[in-house]
């Protein structure tokens, strides 16, 4: 009986939009510079380019820095800021300022990682860069991936959707997005790895909804400084002097 609810719920979940509509394939390039400042505390800082236009023309640029903290085993809460330059109206050029306070909860099972990610976030926009002056965009979105890891395997597979929707302003009101994806890492040496990763995104709710193919292409890299060095076996060390 389970297993029908779950089918059930899956199956309306992935109901596509009737209205017709506007196909794109765009893609992001992103380098991600992670690691830990602590035991507990963690850091990242991403800059992305991304284009549009079946990839013939730059959408923007961004860069976002981020902290989480593990409150407790497999729970980290923390938040992030992006700045985000948008070149797609060709009068004037959006800078936008997001604030977002998060948290994930991650479980593992054997060789598979499965991990939830909630999220809620404002989008302030440039008084100097808007039309109607100063505006701001509140959402929140869910993410739900499972990860393959195998260290016989040459490469780490994952998937999984993620659902965004709009709290404000009241005219994007009940607007959502769904993000179905599939990524496969790879780690290049100790500090460096690659993914790539395609998503495919649904817009609902809305006149003129696009659907987007997105190619994502990044590297992610690990750097010596700010790094929490492994303690070290006294034992072993002790007996080694001996």
């Amino acid at each position: 009986m389970k297993q029908r609810f779950y089918i059930i719920v899956l199956l309306l979940l992935s109901v596509k939009t009737i209205d017709a509509q506007v196909e794109d394939f765009v893609t992001w390039w992103n380098f991600t510079v992670k690691g830990e400042i602590s035991k507990k505390l963690n850091y990242s800082f991403e800059p992305e380019l991304r284009f549009f236009e079946n990839s013939s023309q730059l959408s923007s640029w961004q860069s976002e820095f981020s902290l989480d903290y593990e409150v407790i085993k497999n729970l980290n809460i923390g938040g992030l800021y992006r700045y985000t330059v948008d070149y797609r109206t060709p009068d004037f050029n959006r800078r936008r300022n997001r604030f977002s306070l998060f948290f994930k909860y991650e479980v593992k099972t054997g060789h598979f990682r499965w991990q939830y990610r909630g999220i809620w976030q404002n989008d302030f926009t440039n008084v100097n860069t808007s039309v109607d002056g100063k505006t701001d965009f509140m959402a929140h979105r869910h993410k739900f991936a499972v990860k393959f890891k195998d260290k016989d395997w040459p490469v780490d597979p994952s998937f999984g959707v993620e659902y965004i929707s709009a709290l404000a302003p009241s005219k994007d009101l009940g607007e959502w997005k769904r993000r179905w994806f599939i990524n496969v890492e790879r780690e290049i040496n100790k500090r460096l790895s690659a993914k790539i990763s395609y998503k495919r995104q649904n817009e609902f709710e809305v006149s003129n909804p696009d659907l987007t193919n997105i190619l994502l292409v990044g590297l992610e890299y690990e750097p010596k400084f700010l790094k929490r060095k492994k303690k070290k076996n006294k034992n072993k060390n002790e007996a080694a002097t001996e």
